[in-house]
């Protein structure tokens, strides 16, 4: 089907006419909405398509909001920060070290890219992400120190350093087999590190915002055992306006293969907490097979594949196998229907934890159990030698 969801595409990049009623089959809508609104959909898809990688953030560009662009401080940049080394470019923001005169510290400032300087929207979205995450303040979300304007203008906030590394990083790794990264990161101390990232998210459900774009890149493990949740440029506020065209049915945010089926439908409406338990379980998944659930050799077949949510079956190997109570909570968190997609970050955090408790009691019981039977032979050698002396 997603060949001619793919013709479906093709026909509308050249404006062409298309059936309706095929167009519902392919791509279900669950009744709300009318055709237009997934035409919209499918043609911003379009518009990304050509720089569209199938790992990247999709931030819909759109006609920004009304009024003036939110005001920032204009902080004396020049004076307080030294900006060095570039540490990674995205789509809208680049990440520098710089260091803090004031306070003596290095810290990573993240700075508006120039060619977004005048986009409102865009600009708008920036700010919102630095005073959003700065008012979160949980031990699992960077932390924000400042905000402010550069002498050229462009819009800047600045946030802890943090040394390490990603977990797109370490699976990248365990994908290739490198030995020392399978064995620092076995599948409990990953589903660890999942845990805390599901009590981070459910910290900032519970302040009613969303994070919309969790995926591995997004998440940072430091040298001590900290785990951040980072990025938080797509958050949405429950219930509230949103940014630009965060409420225009059709638009398309997130990371594709983490996306939700109504963030792929791009129902604004439906785009909430349990769109970020889809993403934990799309991770989850990750951990459990170093695969994805949903994969295809376009974009428009991932699409069609989590709109429709029938996962492939678990690809365990002898040595990675899927512990089956894991299996059944990732198929939990990837339930198609946004209604019927009860679990909370919450409660699969503490379902890993309870997972994790079981392993660990079991593991010290085996060890027990060998530390008893050693004692048992030992003396039973003991014993035997005795013997043979007495004798």
């Amino acid at each position: 089907m997603e060949d001619e969801l793919e013709v479906i595409v093709e026909r509308l990049s050249r404006s062409g006419r298309i059936d309706s009623e095929a167009f519902d089959a392919l791509l279900p809508h669950h009744g709300r909405g009318d055709l237009a609104a997934r035409v919209a959909q499918v043609r911003a898809l379009l518009h990304q398509r050509p720089s569209l990688g199938l790992g990247e953030t999709m931030v819909a560009r759109g006609p920004g909001v009304d009024g003036e662009p939110t005001a920032v401080p204009a902080a004396p940049a020049e004076d307080r920060y030294t900006v060095g080394e570039l540490l990674g470019r995205g789509g809208v923001g680049e990440v520098f070290v710089a260091a803090d005169q004031a306070l003596q510290r290095a810290v990573a400032m993240k700075v508006l890219r120039a060619e977004h300087q005048d986009d409102v929207e865009t600009r708008e979205r920036f700010v919102f992400e630095a005073r959003m995450t700065s008012r979160l303040g949980h031990p699992g979300i960077i932390p924000v120190y400042d905000l402010g304007t550069l002498p050229d203008g462009r819009v800047f906030y600045t946030m802890q350093r943090l040394p390490g590394r990603t977990l797109h990083g370490v699976l990248e790794a365990q994908r290739a087999g490198d030995e020392s990264t399978l064995e620092a990161y076995p599948l409990p101390r990953l589903l660890g590190v999942l845990a805390r990232v599901c009590m981070t998210v459910a910290f900032a459900h519970a302040r009613e915002l969303t994070h919309r774009d969790l995926k591995p890149e997004n998440l940072l493990l430091g040298d001590y055992d900290e785990i951040y949740v980072g990025d938080w440029g797509l958050v949405k506020r429950h219930g509230g306006q949103g940014i630009g065209r965060d409420t225009v049915p059709g638009t398309l945010m997130g990371t594709l293969h983490y996306m939700s089926p109504e963030q792929v439908r791009g129902e604004p409406d439906d785009i909430g907490p349990a769109s970020d338990v889809w993403a934990l379980g799309v991770l989850l998944y990750e951990l459990l097979t170093l695969g994805l659930p949903f994969e295809g050799g376009s974009a428009v077949a991932v699409m069609f594949r989590i709109a429709q949510g029938v996962m492939p079956p678990f690809r365990g190997t002898p040595e990675r196998p899927v512990p089956e109570p894991m299996a059944a909570l990732c198929r939990q968190a990837l339930t198609p229907d946004v209604a019927a997609r009860t679990l909370t970050a919450r409660a699969m955090g503490e379902a890993i934890s309870t997972f994790l408790d079981g392993v660990e009691t079991q593991r010290r019981q085996r060890a027990r159990a060998a530390e008893l039977l050693a004692t048992a032979e030992a003396l039973r050698g003991a014993l035997t030698t005795a013997r043979a002396e007495v004798r």
